[in-house]
């Protein structure tokens, strides 16, 4: 055989069999972990809070409990009205606290004095007695009174009615020769007749103003009279 040739033939099959290894990767040594040397420094990590959007969050509203003794005058409180459009329009307004949950109110025109009784609860001031032509001071129990019809009802809201009618603003702004109110409480009723009453409440003075208003013939002035507070005793 041809020396070359075998020479030649061995060469292949060194190459051949060399493709076909596979590479060797070196081995690498992996140090061992001590898991309490791993727990102490991963306690010792502090985790930053996450961000959190801070949204304004409104706390509902609370609304203030209305004080009904609050629109009612002091005992022995004595409350001077000025009038003008009838001769029975000036007043005068004596108070009495009969118990603490009776007011007597003694209103006196000139031509009259009423007695009006007012029972006050949580919610409103109901009226329980009314009485003209009462010239001394009530001694009886009113404990045992009916309600006749309900005065004040809490809270004050336009809308609302009672036997003074209808509420038609709650900030109102009243002139009286005592002062100028604001945020006044203003009912309205009219009667059958065209005839209109206003009565002006404020908190801390009760009733301050009222009117009656009667509609005239067209091109007259409406006919008003007026009671208006000008003092208090």
């Amino acid at each position: 055989m041809n020396t070359k040739l075998v020479g030649a033939c061995f060469a292949l099959f060194f190459l051949l069999t060399g493709c076909n290894d596979e590479p060797v990767e070196p081995e690498v040594e992996v140090p061992e972990l001590d898991p309490e040397v791993m727990e102490e420094e991963i306690d010792g990590v502090e985790e930053e809070p996450a961000e959190v959007d801070e949204q304004e969050v409104e706390e509902p509203q609370e609304t203030p409990e209305a004080d009904p003794m609050a629109y009612l005058p002091e005992d022995g409180a004595v409350k001077n009205f000025k009038g003008e459009g009838n001769e029975y329009a000036e007043l005068t307004i004596e108070v009495e606290h009969l118990d603490e949950k009776h007011i007597a109110m003694y209103e006196d025109n000139g031509g009259t004095r009423v007695l009006r009784i007012y029972r006050i609860s949580e919610q409103q001031i109901d009226l329980v007695l009314e009485q003209p032509e009462f010239y001394e001071m009530y001694e009886d129990d009113p404990t045992g009174l009916d309600v006749i019809g309900t005065y004040l009802k809490f809270p004050l809201e336009v809308g609302q009615t009672s036997s003074l009618g209808e509420i038609m603003e709650t900030d109102g702004t009243v002139e009286t020769p005592y002062r100028t109110f604001e945020e006044v409480v203003i009912f309205e009723s009219e009667e059958q007749e065209g005839s209109i009453n206003r009565y002006y409440f404020v908190e801390g003075y009760g009733e301050v103003k009222r009117e009656f208003i009667m509609d005239t013939e067209e091109g007259e002035m409406d006919f008003i009279v007026t009671s208006a507070l000008e003092s208090i005793e």
